[in-house]
């Protein structure tokens, strides 16, 4: 039976999917179900080998520019990411071996330096032109992801698939979220009646 408290996460996914500038609210919400300090969503365009959007919330929010310029050409983690079957979680201490981590520039540099020594992942969809990929973070003060939290990685996999599949191809299609286009619409019709009554 899916708690209350999953089906706001799930619910927040599905708004994500359909408005991205929720995501880091989505994120959050996956966040707090896993016990995670951080998680990250990351659209790569296979075409232009570039990360074409992304949303993240932890600590290392404010760091893209630094990852972009420079730890990104350095990441062993995202390009096994970018290839594992979608739907299977890997741990960064499952592919790159500790003694690897302990003079890894990535690893220390970027992830130990914001406070996060372990993360989970998985390729959620790919169509012709891009990959989706998801990821939460643990704090190297914290205790390790405990069983629920794990378990609940797991439930939310179907969900978060699903959405990154449906922010996809709508991207592709140019589509314009009605809830941006909505606010809009009611901002408008606001400042018109605003202006109406002290015009």
């Amino acid at each position: 039976m899916i708690s209350q408290r999953s089906r706001r996460t799930i619910s927040n996914i599905y708004d994500a999917a359909l408005a991205p500038d929720l995501w880091p609210a989505a994120l959050q919400s996956v966040m707090d179900e896993a016990g995670a300090v951080g998680a990250g969503y990351s659209l790569f365009n296979k075409r232009t080998e570039r990360v074409e959007w992304l949303s993240q919330s932890g600590p290392l929010v404010g760091r893209e520019a630094d990852y972009f310029s420079h730890y990104h050409a350095l990441d062993h983690y995202r390009p096994i990411l970018e290839v594992l079957p979608a739907g299977r979680w890997l741990w960064i201490s499952e592919c790159l071996p500790e003694t690897v981590l302990r003079r890894d520039e990535w690893y220390n540099d970027y992830l130990l330096r914001a406070g996060i020594d372990e993360a989970v992942g998985v390729r959620l969809f790919e169509s012709a032109s891009h990959v989706v990929v998801f990821g939460v973070s643990h704090g190297n003060d914290r205790a390790p992801f405990t069983a629920a939290g794990t378990a609940a990685l797991q439930e939310l996999l179907e969900p978060l698939a699903k959405a990154a599949r449906l922010h996809t191809e709508l991207g592709s299609l140019g589509w314009e979220p009605a809830i941006a286009l909505r606010a809009d619409a009611i901002a408008r019709r606001g400042a018109r009646e605003l202006g109406s009554r002290h015009g």
